[in-house]
């Protein structure tokens, strides 16, 4: 994508910018339907009940928690990526704060 000017953007310009973005706002990142969407799934092979129903809110207070969780799994994963002197978030980074995280479930 270019830049005002016609140049196109260095890497990683416009990653920063969206980020700056979504970190002013207080908007949900994931689509609303396809969450919904998933949690009927999920309740639906978690139950083997078609008619389970499910209060807006509640939806809501699901995506809202599991919005939270995510952001916080992701901000420990950046902290152990630079703990590892690194920029780049990796998958192990993902697998060792996900298994902190259970670790320290255990402990409480």
């Amino acid at each position: 994508m270019p830049s005002k000017n016609g140049r196109p953007l260095r890497p990683g310009v416009k990653a920063l910018k969206e980020i700056r973005h979504l970190q002013k706002t207080t908007a949900l990142v994931l689509p609303k339907g396809p969450f919904i969407k998933r949690i009927k799934w999920q309740l639906l092979n978690e139950f083997q009940e078609p008619e389970m129903r499910m209060q807006t809110l509640a939806a809501m207070a699901l995506h809202e928690a599991f919005e939270a969780h995510l952001v916080q799994h992701f901000s420990d994963a950046g902290r152990l990526a630079i703990h590892a002197r690194r920029v780049t978030l990796m998958p192990k980074d993902m697998q060792l704060a996900k298994r902190i995280q259970s670790e320290a479930k255990l402990v409480e």
